[in-house]
């Protein structure tokens, strides 16, 4: 992939912990120096509305290459293990894309967590823009380079020969009952829940939606200082 200071020419990106990336636009280095203030202020200006419309592409280029949808209305079912000579059978209603990050829309978020927690922010103090996560930096993260992460088994009220039957959590699971909290009257973490690790596959889908957007940022810092 090529960087970014090859696509401006003389600017520099580097990549977030949270898996998004920050964009610094380097003036050209010359042995004259502007003592115009109104220059000054007008290549500074230029330079801010340019990184802040790269920022807007390279947000809406990674948005638009991801799966936006709801969860299956019928699950599937999925053996995550066995206890007691019992298969655990999870009905699993979010289905990914081999090819694809799917930000699910849910009722809490109806336009689909991962996808609207992507955005955009220039610095004035840096001098840069950052694209990437707001407020799930770690999960983005994961989704960005890959890694491990452990699901919870909690049983639902549905018989099957041979099966207990559940649905699986991101935490782990509380008691169902309203009579079984603690003290404080909060709900008890369930004991003794199933739990497993699963491996998420690098998807690099902010790097994707770089790509995406190469063609359209170097033009946006043609042109950008007018007038006299």
């Amino acid at each position: 992939m090529a960087s970014i200071s090859q696509l401006t020419r003389g600017g520099s990106f580097t990549p977030l912990p949270g898996g998004g990336f920050k964009f610094t636009l380097d003036l050209p280095k010359s042995k004259f120096k502007i003592q115009n203030e109104r220059i000054r202020r007008k290549v500074g200006e230029a330079r801010a509305k340019a990184l802040t419309r790269v920022g807007a592409i390279v947000m809406r280029r990674t948005q638009g290459a991801m799966s936006n949808r709801v969860p299956r209305k019928r699950p599937v079912n999925v053996t995550v293990g066995t206890r007691f000579n019992l298969k655990l059978v999870a009905l699993v209603n979010r289905v990914p894309l081999s090819d694809k990050v799917t930000s699910w829309k849910t009722t809490r978020n109806p336009k689909g967590m991962l996808l609207s927690d992507i955005q955009f922010d220039y610095d004035r103090r840096s001098e840069s823009v950052v694209v990437g996560p707001a407020k799930f930096p770690k999960l983005n993260a994961l989704v960005e380079r890959g890694g491990s992460s452990r699901r919870w088994f909690k049983p639902i009220p549905k018989s099957g020969r041979g099966r207990v039957y559940g649905v699986l959590t991101n935490t782990p699971p509380k008691e169902g009952s309203s009579k079984r909290r603690s003290r404080d009257g909060r709900r008890r973490t369930m004991t003794g829940a199933y739990s497993f690790k699963i491996r998420i596959k690098r998807r690099r889908y902010m790097q994707k939606g770089l790509k995406l957007a190469q063609p359209r940022i170097e033009k946006e810092f043609r042109d950008q200082i007018r007038g006299p």
